[in-house]
Formats: structure tokens, C-alpha cells, sequence
């Protein structure tokens, strides 16, 4: 995708990179349970994005069927 996720907070890291692949940050139990936790923020609205902003580079990934089924178990 040419793109470079960096952050000093890795929870934020990895929601911004959820969010660039179309998935909700939310859904993701380890960042809800890191988050709860204190390790950082999933939250979006709590995230300074520099560069191009999400909406602008978020392609839709297809998740497996797996993880459909988790997310609603969560």
C-alpha cells in the first residue's frame, strides 16, 4: 500500500492500521483489552494522524471467515 504507520503509542499504531485496512478498531479484542489495560488508545478521535488521512488511503480487506466469528463473540 506504500505506507508507513509509525507512533509512539502502539495500540494507536495498530488501530490506525485497522482502520487503513476498513476495519473498526473496536472490533478487535487485543486493542479494546490494551487499551483497558492503559497501554494506549483505539479510540480514532484520540489519534493525531500526519500525512494523508485514513479516509484517503483505507482500502477494504476481506477478513476470514474466523474472524467474523470472533468479532461478534467479543
Amino acid at each position: 500500500m506504500n505506507l508507513v504507520i509509525a507512533g509512539k503509542d502502539p495500540v494507536a499504531v495498530d488501530a490506525v492500521g485497522a482502520a487503513v485496512m476498513g476495519i473498526p478498531p473496536e472490533d478487535i479484542e487485543h486493542l479494546r483489552l490494551a487499551e483497558k489495560k492503559g497501554l494506549g488508545t483505539c479510540d480514532l478521535n484520540q489519534i493525531e494522524i500526519v500525512g494523508e488521512p485514513i479516509e484517503r488511503v483505507r482500502k477494504k480487506f476481506k477478513r476470514s471467515i474466523l474472524s467474523n466469528f470472533l468479532v461478534h463473540l467479543g
